[in-house]
């Protein structure tokens, strides 16, 4: 239920299953093993999420249930190590592993991390959600219900998200799924900024799915092994918007190319191996930045499908580390001559483009300078919410740049902020809590 303060509630190593098996069973259809609104801090470690009707003998793949299901609410699901192990969270044999759906303007910044997803008909569901980091995810994908929209089988689905990070996570076909299987969907996220960066997607009928208007996606140092086709921008419906997604495929020059490998090039690429898939009436196209050429093949999408990326060959390596900001660190600037060539390709773009190509690396290039594992959130949205609404781009960008050299002040408030929590127990939460920030401010000034 609703709880206006942050909460201390935690779920560690437990077991929350249907099993028909059991002797006071009684059939029934289940919502959710966890259901929350409008909380905030709860955080699950090593718990199992699971259907034991592994057959569906008697549960059809809609009738499953959820693992844990939100709305307006902000968690944590993580592992834990336990007696010298590491224990994740697990969902097996669900409708869905985790839904989470945010009804107004504030930051829900979820972390999902560390978590197997198995057998389950739907993912990681967000819906309207703005701020979450999911990550090391290992996901094998069920059976589909339908190839129609709503009904698709996939890793993960994000609905209207903004700030949605995805990295180095796993995207597999389960064991005996049937039909088709999507590892990432993107459906309109308008001036999302979301990115999925180091993931692989094995044995699945697509990679990444692009529906509707995705104007700020980007798709980075991914490993591409799929059944028909990688990256796919298209739509389920004539009436719907073509897929569109960041007019220039990287986070900035500095960090680097696009480095996706693609699936092996296929002598049937009308109908299998697709690198680029465009949907027939979109006329969006971008910019696709390619590592060097002693790269290899497998960095170059070949088969493109309805539609033609400007491709430019950068004189860059295709190393991809863990993470965006090792990325940014470790990669050396592009060259005079590819940013000339690069700035001719800019100037060549309409003027929207231009300049969403123009904000994008500013505001990528700005967010560089956070440690990953630390970006505040919060402070992103407030800064690209100002941003879209003023337009104001080069104050912002300072601002958010002056921000990441204060990152220690942020996760000494997070430890402030428990504290005077646990002491709000005591009756004393007004006046703990303006006492105890005035002194640390002033400590940290």
């Amino acid at each position: 239920m609703k709880f206006d303060f942050d909460n201390i509630s935690r779920f560690t190593n437990c077991i929350f299953e249907t099993d028909p098996s059991a002797p006071l069973y009684f059939e029934h259809r289940l919502l959710a093993f966890v259901t929350m609104w409008a909380v905030r801090g709860v955080k699950f470690y090593g718990n199992t999420f699971i259907n034991r009707d592994s057959q569906g003998v008697l549960y059809n793949l809609d009738e499953r249930g959820r693992g844990i299901y939100s709305i307006d609410a902000n968690y944590e699901i993580s592992p834990i190590k336990l007696n010298g192990v590491i224990v994740k969270n697990e969902f097996v044999n669900l409708t869905v592993a985790i839904g989470s759906d945010g009804s107004s303007v504030n930051p829900s910044n979820l972390i999902i991390q560390g978590a197997l997803i198995e057998n389950c008909y739907q993912g990681i569901h967000l819906k309207g959600i703005i701020g979450a980091r999911i990550q090391s995810i290992e996901c094998n994908i069920g059976s589909e219900l339908s190839n129609i929209g709503e009904k698709y089988a996939f890793g993960i689905r994000i609905d209207g998200g903004r700030i949605i990070a995805i990295q180095n996570s796993q995207f597999r076909n389960a064991l005996n799924s049937t039909g088709s299987q999507y590892g990432v969907l993107m459906q309109n996220c308008v001036n999302g900024f979301n990115w999925v960066y180091g993931c692989s997607f094995s044995d699945i009928t697509s990679g990444i799915r692009a529906g509707g208007q995705n104007n700020w996606f980007l798709a980075k140092c991914n490993q591409f092994k799929t059944r028909i086709g990688d990256l796919y921008l298209d739509r389920d419906f004539p009436t719907q918007t073509p897929g569109e997604i960041a007019v220039i495929q990287t986070f900035h020059p500095s960090i680097g190319p696009a480095n996706n490998e693609f699936t092996a090039a296929t002598n049937n690429c009308a109908n299998v191996g697709h690198h680029i898939h465009f949907d027939a009436f979109a006329a969006q196209s971008f910019i696709y930045l390619l590592p060097n050429a002693s790269a290899g093949s497998s960095f170059v999408p070949t088969c493109i499908i309805n539609g033609t990326p400007s491709m430019f060959q950068t004189n860059m390596s295709p190393k991809c580390p863990i993470s965006i900001s090792q990325s940014k660190k470790e990669q050396k600037p592009m060259d005079k001559e590819d940013l000339g060539k690069l700035k001719e390709i800019l100037e060549s773009l309409s003027k929207d483009d231009r300049k969403q190509a123009e904000m994008l690396m500013k505001i990528s290039e700005a967010l560089g300078e956070f440690n990953s594992d630390e970006t505040d959130l919060n402070k992103i949205h407030e800064v690209l919410s100002k941003m879209i609404k003023t337009n104001k781009e080069e104050k912002l960008i300072s601002e958010l740049s002056d921000s990441s050299s204060s990152s220690d002040r942020f996760k000494m408030t997070e430890v402030m902020r428990e504290q005077l929590d646990f002491l709000a127990k005591a009756g004393e939460i007004a006046r703990l809590r303006a006492d105890s920030m005035n002194a640390l401010e002033n400590m940290l000034s």
